[in-house]
């Protein structure tokens, strides 16, 4: 049992539940990147991989808490029981400092304030006393503090708080609204409208145009946010304008919005937190456009919709009401967007239309469907649905392009690129590569084909419904890729591919492409990739997308964010030296909370083999005591592993969980185990000792009984009356019954030959054992010693009757052979077996006596038993024949 409760805690630490936090309420992060999420159970912190609840490492509380801020190293925790409580960053102590129940916290480097149902308690950090304020005030909204300055927002309006000394900002009739502290003075909405309010000037300025503003959140440096509706929106603070718009995807019912130390927006409700930016963020633009196309225009980002020109500004996007004027009326579909020669050219479906920048003039070009437009060599190629190929010059003058249509086949042409001198031309027919030789066509099989591009010394070709293809040796072959491919884009050493789900990557020498993380759920069409770099901006079907792209390991920086055993847990340890546990979990994170790749994780102990672990969580069972080394390290993919990091620690252990105390505990239980075996084995023998005794007495007394009846038989006989002498017989034949098992118990023969028992026994086993039998007897002419014959035959009736009794056969074999200097005896069943623990524990003679048979002759009882063969009992006598008189004894 002990070694039962000792694995059991080994594996706790696998098999304990995750982390449920619930009902989350606020948010704030310290100077080394935690972030701590207030909940109903404790406060929570997060570094990116792992939670852990406070109450694990200090005093703190396990209960609900309403709001926690972070200042100077300490961690003020407002809890619904009454209580204010601070905790040292630096050694985890924890304690009360305010008691009363407060639903909002705010601290400068001087003061701590808690909103209470009450007013607002002040505490002086320093000294630790506490004031009252705003206690008069029929309702206050919110609280908020910046470095040296509290606000408070009550219904009679905005309060500046500098300790327990208030002053009257702002004056209105408050009905509803929102305050947030900033670094120069605060914002604040009151009844719908928004004020940035410096306290160095004194002034404030306003915005009355927006509804509904809820979490009003300040990032430095001047930066607010607030959800809309729902929707997270992005605010330039000094001019109350516009810079990003429905930066979520879909709208939420958020408690709080936070901006992390990395500049990451996320949105807390009541049981998730989750970032919105940071590697990516969302324009979204809700014109209900299907397909969106992108340009660059003169440093300001063109958008082409199914619904006209747009054009994306501070204040979300604008309709380009001149083009969409010029080329309507009705609605339009953009196909490509470019600039060219002082022009905007719009590809669209009703035809290609040049935009002067400098007058503000829109021409047509072309009246045909143009599904796409490329500058190649000073001049713009159009790619029509119908009309193949149609080339203008700078001056957007039409030139001939009948040489190269007359080497395409009928039907759209979707793009036209230059590769090494080669124009290859991608239809819905196939791939036309026109050279100095002429024209010559390829991937006829697999149309059609929407794009091409190179990527160092090879041609990639991408398919609509059949994958990319690379042009390896002079010869086409697939590459592992999503089917349906819009358009290739290449930068640097990747291949960028355009698809209805998501953007997809190759890098060189790789023979498949990945998904790049967060774009899986857009998709994108030709014309939709505005830059790829460091940062890829592309058009979706959702809005404008902005992904960083993040080489390999980039910002990776591993580290320890605390050490968990069964005793303690150490948070951020440098070195530890801990007591003998039974397991050790090590937490690794980089505390970047942003998107990015799947990161792979490893680490070796003393020097050892390189492990691979799924999570950045390294769990280590059954430690010997001693120094340990671990090492570890992490990579995006295989090929590129960071620098190794080392951490150490020492495992002590007492004196009674030594190896040498093992070793003792072992010892002891082995005893326990042979002492308890030999115990248990000389019961059973006592048992079967008791058994025969039994035994015995009973045929003895059956033998007295047998002896009367017969003396009562032989009397009735005797009298000669015929009714006396049927009665006679009756008790004959009782006496026989109780003498029959008696001279059988042995197994006697009596005076009898061992042919004429085994002829007794087959006739026993057709008649009263009912059993198919098979018996195969040579003995030879040799007369047998009568003491072997005796014993065969014993052998014999015991193992018919433990067929007979137990084996539930129906058909029994029995072979006693004479082969050379021995006599073999087989007897075998097709029964249900009989297992070895039954043996041992059944109380019967027949395996006993058998066994004892076999040990007199100094051979081997062979008993094998199968609940699908049967039973087999086998035994090998040695050949002693009877001695004749005048023979030596």
């Amino acid at each position: 049992m002990k070694f039962l409760l000792t694995l059991l805690l080994v594996f706790a630490p696998v098999c304990s539940a995750a982390i449920e936090m619930q009902h989350l309420n606020a948010v704030t992060q310290d100077n080394n990147n935690n972030i701590y999420l207030s909940s109903h159970n404790g406060v929570y912190r997060y570094d990116g991989h792992h939670y852990l609840n406070l109450a694990t490492v200090s005093s703190l509380p396990k209960k609900w808490t309403s709001d926690a801020i972070y200042q100077d190293e300490i961690l003020y925790i407002a809890y619904n029981n009454g209580q204010v409580w601070q905790l040292d960053l630096g050694d985890y102590s924890a304690k009360p400092i305010i008691q009363q129940s407060a639903l909002r916290l705010a601290a400068t480097r001087s003061h701590l304030y808690a909103l209470t149902n009450k007013g607002v308690v002040v505490m002086d950090i320093r000294t630790g006393l506490q004031a009252k304020v705003l206690d008069n005030k029929a309702r206050i909204f919110s609280l908020s503090a910046n470095e040296s300055h509290a606000y408070a927002l009550t219904n009679d309006g905005v309060y500046l708080l500098n300790g327990d000394r208030i002053s009257l900002l702002t004056q209105a009739q408050v009905t509803h609204g929102e305050l947030a502290a900033t670094t120069w003075g605060a914002a604040y909405y009151i009844n719908d409208t928004l004020f940035s309010y410096s306290h160095k000037h004194n002034h404030a300025i306003k915005n009355d145009t927006i509804k509904e503003l809820n979490n009003l959140t300040f990032a430095a440096p001047h930066y607010l946010y607030f959800t809309e509706r729902g929707y997270i929106q992005e605010m330039e603070m000094s001019t109350l304008s516009y810079t990003r718009r429905n930066i979520n995807s879909a709208p939420g019912a958020y408690k709080r919005l936070f901006v992390d130390s990395q500049s990451n927006l996320w949105g807390l409700n009541t049981n998730r937190f989750e970032v919105f930016s940071g590697d990516m963020s969302l324009e979204r633009l809700d014109i209900g456009s299907v397909y969106n196309v992108m340009a660059n225009i003169k440093g300001q980002a063109w958008v082409g919709t199914t619904k006209g020109v747009y054009l994306k500004t501070p204040q979300g996007f604008q309709p380009h009401t001149d083009i969409n004027a010029a080329i309507g009326p009705g609605a339009f579909s953009v196909t490509t967007l470019l600039e060219f020669a002082d022009q905007a050219i719009i590809a669209t479906n009703k035809g290609a239309y040049a935009y002067d920048l400098a007058t503000g003039v829109t021409l047509q070009l072309f009246s045909g469907y143009v599904i796409s437009a490329h500058v190649l060599n000073g001049a713009l190629y159009l790619a029509t649905d119908n009309s193949g190929i149609q080339i203008f010059n700078a001056s957007l003058a039409a030139l001939d392009s009948t040489t190269l249509n007359s080497g395409l086949p009928e039907g759209a042409v979707w793009s036209v690129r230059q590769h090494q001198d080669d124009l290859y031309v991608a239809t819905d027919k196939g791939l036309v590569i026109r050279d100095s030789a002429g024209s010559r066509t390829a991937l006829v099989d697999v149309v059609p084909v929407a794009d091409t591009a190179q990527l160092g010394n090879e041609i990639y070709a991408a398919t609509y419904g059949n994958g990319l293809f690379r042009l390896h040796a002079n010869k086409w072959e697939a590459v592992v890729s999503p089917l349906f491919i819009n358009e290739l884009n290449v930068h640097g050493d990747t291949l960028y591919l355009s698809t209805n789900h998501g953007i997809h990557t190759l890098t060189a020498n790789h023979d498949h492409t990945e998904l790049l993380k967060g774009t899986g759920e857009h998709a994108f069409t030709p014309g939709s990739i505005l830059e790829v770099g460091n940062t890829i901006t592309a058009a979706s079907n959702q809005g404008v997308l902005t992904v960083l792209m993040r080489g390999p390991n980039a910002g990776l920086n591993p580290q320890i964010s605390y050490v968990r055993s069964e005793n303690k847990t150490i948070l951020n340890p440098a070195q530890v030296r801990i007591e003998y546990d039974r397991w050790l979990d090590i937490a690794l994170t980089d505390y970047d909370f942003a998107t990015k790749p799947d990161v792979q994780y490893q680490y070796r102990i003393n020097n050892g083999t390189w492990h691979n672990i799924p999570t950045p969580l390294i769990q280590l069972n059954k430690l010997g005591t001693g120094y340990y080394e671990l090492d570890w390290r992490v990579a995006v993919n295989e090929d590129s592993w960071s620098p190794s990091h080392s951490f150490q620690f020492i495992v002590d252990a007492p004196w009674y969980r030594t190896k040498t105390a093992f070793l003792a505990y072992a010892g002891i239980a082995g005893a326990l185990v042979i002492f308890c075996i030999v115990y248990v084995m000389q019961w059973i023998q006592s048992f079967h000792r008791v058994f025969r005794s039994h035994q015995t007495q009973m045929q003895r007394e059956g033998l007295s009984e047998a002896v009367m009846k017969l003396n009562e038989g032989k009397q009735l006989c005797a009298s000669g009356d015929e009714n006396m002498l049927c009665e006679g017989l009756v008790k004959l034949d009782e006496a026989m019954c109780r003498l029959y098992p008696i001279a059988n118990t042995d197994a006697s023969l009596g005076s009898s030959s061992l042919h004429d028992g085994i002829t007794n026994l087959q006739t026993y086993c057709l008649t009263e054992a009912a059993l198919e039998t098979h018996f195969d007897v040579t003995l030879g002419v040799e007369r047998l010693a009568p003491q072997l014959q005796q014993d065969i035959y014993s052998v014999l009736y015991h193992a018919i009757k433990n067929v007979e009794q137990h084996a539930k056969a129906s058909r029994i074999d029995v072979q006693v052979n004479k082969v050379g200097q021995s006599i073999q005896v087989k007897v075998s069943d097709n029964g249900i077996g009989c297992r070895r623990l039954s043996r041992k524990t059944d109380f019967g003679l027949g395996h006993y006596v058998m066994g004892q048979v076999a040990k007199h002759y100094n051979t081997k009882l062979v008993f094998s038993s199968n609940r699908r063969r049967g039973t087999r009992v086998k035994l090998a006598f040695p050949l002693i024949l009877e001695q004749r008189q005048g023979q030596a004894g």
